[in-house]
């Protein structure tokens, strides 16, 4: 009788001993595969990645060689070498040639250069705003003399790398130590995609000793990090890597690969490495992508298979034949009640047995199910490809899914479909081989994940703009007051003030400024009413010539040196708030003469089916396609950063439509790219 109560006991306790401590070693030798796996995949990235660079540095090498074998390189022998290095290095921004010129040799280069064929070339450097202008008189010169590839750099052609104070530093240490020499990162000017970059700076010398009183100049080389990191990674034929990098020069930050939601930290990789002379670092941390993808579940099949051979053991022990038929309904009323479907399959795919869940999950009876193929729970192309498969792993052994787990698509009786996480674990009965399928439905989750991907998104997308709008406005408010406060100290001096023309130039830059800081608030106080619903429309009828008349936009048409066509008849009569409709026209049109740099604008008015339709076309930059359903939002604009080339809140297209909308009217836009956008909106007819 005690033999009776401890031995379930034994074997319970036994069993789930053992179970555990198989789940924790599989597990453990799990998270051992995923490190050892990552470690080789980003072992080679790093190969990859370090010969990518020390392939980019020695076309400077060579650079450095072709200078050091002849006293004189011409222009076109530079391009001739450098062009195909070029080409087969993308990540290479610029190579340029850097001669150490006195103020006594300035004009025979400017003069050399344009005789070249480079007209406008001199030395300049930068003024405190950021603008090219000529160089001043120094001592020594370092300009850019010869650049490759000139089209996508033009600018900085001439500029003197001695104006810059760190630049300078960095030209005097590696003409010291005759080494080449690497910066710390720079932001590139040129650089679309806001990537840094570095230089690389490589001395050339007199055939006498080398020293700086005997340097002829600098070959110098301009590199893009993103690029180096891409083309290594393409070149490892990981492209797609599942893994985030970071490369850093000592703390800071070079560039950084995101490639998906980073994973468990504990799986990092980092290497330590010299870039002439530099000391770089790059990190990498496993994707959850990468985890999930890499994680194989033996150690839960483990778990669960042990669990269940330890209740049945202990219930045959504890039971005897008379009670084997109580314990198989316990069994059957626990599979009948769990939420989960559990299918069994036989080793030709037929169903025997199913649970009431499975039922529920896929619309069929019972009585449907059993003895048909799996297949018909499945949506195509896996059915057809299921009976295959099957054969396949009873032939080879060679599993995709068995006692692995992972996410597939069922199909319900009605033809629909739904998400499932399917955990499949194959039983073997003597000569018989059979399979149990558990399957989760997981529509929520998927919905649940979605909804959290959006909010997310929408999150991200929201602080975006309202960073981007502070950049715009901030730029916005302080360029008419540093235009006015530049101004007013020129006149506050009485025995000092310029000539009358001077004076009158200088009121209307002040007078201009405050116009558009004027137009800035009015802009910003307009949606702040538009959005709390205070402002109303006061309708009347009015001529529509007259509008236009008091408007004077010909007027900064024909100062922009446009042509603006008016096609309407001139006795129209139109009803509207007169100043609503004229802020809308004004802000359509000033867009249109603020983008064209020649052509016409065209404004045309016609009137049927109960409504008025303005239709404003200009012949200027144009947008593409994808921008067009977000030129309407709130601080939205086609460029964001604050150095585009137009100036504006983002507000004016948004005031534009509310306004058109308060009319109960419509407003649409088409555009194309380098041939001009047409803006028609509609207000009704009214008496």
């Amino acid at each position: 009788m005690k033999l009776n109560c401890f031995a379930p006991a034994i074997i319970i306790l036994f069993g789930l001993m053992l179970s555990v401590t198989v789940f924790v070693v599989t597990r453990s030798w799990e998270w051992q595969d995923i490190e050892i796996k990552f470690e080789r995949l980003i072992d080679n990235n790093f190969a990859s990645l370090r010969r990518e660079l020390d392939l980019s540095i020695e076309v400077l090498f060579g650079l450095k060689g072709l200078f050091e074998a002849s006293n004189f390189v011409s222009r076109q022998e530079f391009k001739t070498f450098t062009m195909p290095q070029l080409a087969n290095h993308p990540s290479i921004q610029a190579l340029e040639w850097i001669p150490k010129v006195t103020a006594e040799q300035r004009s025979v280069y400017e003069a050399a250069a344009r005789a070249d064929g480079f007209s406008t070339f001199q030395f300049t450097e930068r003024h405190q705003q950021g603008k090219m202008v000529p160089a001043s008189a120094r001592a020594e010169y370092f300009p850019v003399f010869y650049l490759e590839p000139y089209k996508s750099n033009k600018t900085a052609l001439g500029f003197d790398l001695g104006s810059n104070l760190k630049r300078l530093e960095a030209l005097t240490q590696s003409c010291d130590t005759n080494k080449m020499l690497v910066t710390s990162r720079i932001k590139l000017v040129q650089e679309p995609d806001k990537q840094f970059g570095f230089l690389i700076f490589a001395p050339i010398y007199e055939e006498k000793a080398k020293t700086c009183s005997n340097l002829k100049g600098f070959v110098l080389g301009v590199y893009r990090i993103g690029d180096i990191l891409e083309k290594a990674l393409n070149y490892a034929g990981i492209s797609n890597i599942q893994a985030n990098l970071w490369l850093y020069e000592e703390e800071q930050l070079l560039h950084f690969r995101n490639s998906g939601s980073l994973s468990d930290t504990r799986l990092k990789y980092e290497k330590h490495f010299k870039v002439v002379g530099r000391d770089w670092k790059l990190v990498a941390h496993p994707t959850t992508e990468y985890v999930a993808f890499s994680h194989i579940l033996y150690s839960y099949a483990f778990l669960v298979i042990g669990l269940l051979f330890t209740i049945l053991l202990a219930a045959y022990l504890r039971q005897r034949l008379s009670e084997l038929r109580e314990s198989r309904e316990h069994t059957w009323t626990i599979v009948k009640t769990v939420v989960n479907g559990i299918i069994t399959i036989n080793q030709h795919g037929i169903i025997e047995f199913i649970n009431p869940a499975t039922e529920r999950l896929f619309g069929y009876s019972m009585e449907e199910i059993i003895g048909q193929n799996v297949k018909m729970l499945m949506p195509e192309p896996y059915s057809s490809k299921h009976d295959d498969y099957l054969k396949n792993y009873l032939k080879t052994g060679k599993s995709k899914i068995i006692d692995i787990g992972r996410e597939a698509i069922g199909r319900r009786k009605n033809g629909t479909t739904f998400p499932i996480y399917l955990a499949v674990s194959e039983l073997r009965l003597k000569q018989k081989r059979k399979f149990i399928g558990i399957i989760t439905d997981i529509t929520e989750r998927k919905k649940t994940e979605q909804i959290l991907i959006q909010a997310k998104e929408k999150a991200e997308e929201s602080n975006r703009l309202k960073s981007e709008f502070l950049n715009i406005i901030s730029h916005e408010l302080r360029t008419p007051l540093t235009v006015m406060l530049g101004n007013l100290p020129l006149l506050s001096d009485v025995s000092d003030l310029p000539e009358p023309d001077e004076i009158v130039e200088i009121v209307e830059d002040i007078e201009d400024s405050s116009k558009h800081l004027l137009t800035l608030i009015n802009d910003l106080l307009d949606i702040s009413k538009i959005e709390a619903g205070k402002m109303k429309l006061t309708k009347e009828s009015f001529s529509l010539n007259a509008l236009f008349k008091d408007m004077k936009i010909a007027a900064l048409a024909e100062k922009k040196g446009l042509i603006l066509e008016l096609l309407f008849d001139q006795n129209l009569t139109i009803t509207a708030d007169p100043v609503r409709l004229k802020q809308i026209l004004f802000n359509l049109l000033g867009n249109a003469i603020k983008f064209t740099d020649k052509g016409k604008i065209s404004v045309k008015v016609t009137q049927e089916k109960g409504m008025t339709f303005f239709s404003i076309q200009d012949a200027g930059c144009g947008m593409r396609e994808e921008d067009l359903p977000y030129i309407f939002e709130m601080f939205r604009q086609v460029d964001g950063s604050s150095k585009r080339a137009a100036s504006g809140t983002g507000l004016g297209l948004a005031i534009t439509k509310r306004l058109v909308e308060m009319h109960k009217g419509q407003i649409t836009v088409t555009s194309q790219i380098g041939v001009g956008s047409t803006f028609t909106f509609s207000i009704p007819i009214e008496v």
